[in-house]
């Protein structure tokens, strides 16, 4: 945590999110839509190398649904333009979203949330890759428990099967351990 490093230790530590991050501002007389997302990675893509984008959160970004398309179209679409973005540029994405309700249509509580119920839409589920829900369990002792559950993987092979494992979060250091049981 900054409280706890030297000066020294905070220039390293800025230095190196210069040399790593780039950062997209918005511009307040502009929409932070998709296409302005889409500009400016491209723009970072050219001018730094980058290799991997993320969209933290989906939720902040300005969705004007068009006359006669329905939230879980739009959605459709815009994860259809985000997968054909990451194809063209060969970078990796990660968007990290929301669930919108904890709530099953039949107004049952659910222990969990689910892929399928961030932004309306079950597309959250059928176009991911890889998706991965983070739940809060239990805070004690300046921890927070989460249960990471890797809800889909596609490509089992590559890059692993679904899953949970137990993390702990450490708001002073602002890390993740993995718990072992």
């Amino acid at each position: 945590a900054p409280d706890d490093m030297s000066a020294d230790d905070v220039k390293r530590a800025d230095a190196w999110i210069e040399q790593h991050f780039a950062f997209l501002i918005r511009d307040e007389d502009k929409p932070a839509d998709l296409k302005w997302l889409f500009e400016g990675f491209a723009t970072s893509i050219v001018r730094h190398g980058t290799d991997m984008v993320i969209a933290d959160p989906w939720n902040e970004l300005e969705h004007d649904i068009p006359a006669g398309k329905s939230l879980t179209q739009y959605v459709g679409d815009g994860l259809r333009d985000w997968k054909r973005f990451l194809r063209k540029w060969d970078v990796h994405g990660i968007i990290a979203a929301h669930p919108s309700k904890v709530i099953t249509k039949s107004g049952e509580a659910l222990s969990e949330p689910r892929l399928d119920q961030i932004s309306d839409s079950q597309h959250w589920w059928n176009k991911a890759d890889v998706g991965v829900v983070l739940h809060p369990m239990a805070r004690e002792d300046g921890y927070q428990y989460i249960q990471c559950r890797i809800g889909k993987s596609k490509f089992h092979d590559e890059i692993g099967k679904p899953g949970v494992v137990p993390l702990s979060y450490n708001a002073m250091t602002g890390r993740y351990h993995e718990i072992t049981v």
